[in-house]
Order: structure tokens, then C-alpha cells, then sequence
């Protein structure tokens, strides 16, 4: 009898075990792959986006020093290109980051 109930306890404890591991139907599997993609997608996406506004406020920190250089109304000109390049180029940036958000691959 001792024999006969722990054969079954066995039996009982290897199904638990074994039901946890059951694999995933393929279409399962399939949805949770594209689904993982699109995040990865999105989270490059908006990466590169805080990159490019990274590398404008570089490029418009440098074109500000150049300006310092110049006098004048040259001057005022060279600093207004300068805002106006950064102003473009983090809004372009914005706009990635929207079209992401909302699930568009831009």
C-alpha cells in the first residue's frame, strides 16, 4: 500500500511539474514574436529620435560659438540660422517620437 501511494504522489508531482512546461501553440508563439518586435521597434525608434535632437543642440552650441566670432547685425543673422536649424531639427525629432507613439514606423 505504501508502495501503491507513493508511485501515486509521484505520478501526481512529476504532472504538476510537467503541465508548467507545456509549449505555447505556434500561433501564440508567432504573436508574442511580432508583438516583441514592434516594441523593439518603437524603443529604437525613440532612441534615435533623442539622439538626433542630441547631435542638433550640439551642432547648435557650436554654430553659436562661430557666431560669437561675428559682429553686429552678421552676428543676430548667424545666431537666428542657428535657432532656427535647432528649432527644425527638434521638431522633426518630435514628430518621430509621435509617429512612434502612436504606432507609426516613420
Amino acid at each position: 500500500m505504501k508502495i501503491g501511494m507513493i508511485v501515486v504522489v509521484t505520478v501526481v508531482a512529476m504532472s504538476a511539474v510537467t503541465g508548467c512546461e507545456r509549449a505555447s501553440s505556434p500561433t501564440t508563439v508567432n504573436k508574442h514574436v511580432a508583438e516583441a518586435r514592434a516594441d523593439a521597434q518603437r524603443q529604437d525608434n525613440k532612441a534615435l529620435a533623442d539622439a538626433a535632437v542630441t547631435e542638433a543642440k550640439g551642432r547648435h552650441e557650436i554654430a553659436i560659438q562661430r557666431c560669437n566670432g561675428l559682429a553686429g547685425d552678421q552676428q543676430k543673422a548667424c545666431k537666428d540660422q542657428a535657432d532656427a536649424a535647432y528649432e527644425l531639427a527638434k521638431a522633426n525629432a518630435n514628430a518621430q517620437k509621435v509617429a512612434t507613439d502612436n504606432g507609426n514606423t516613420p
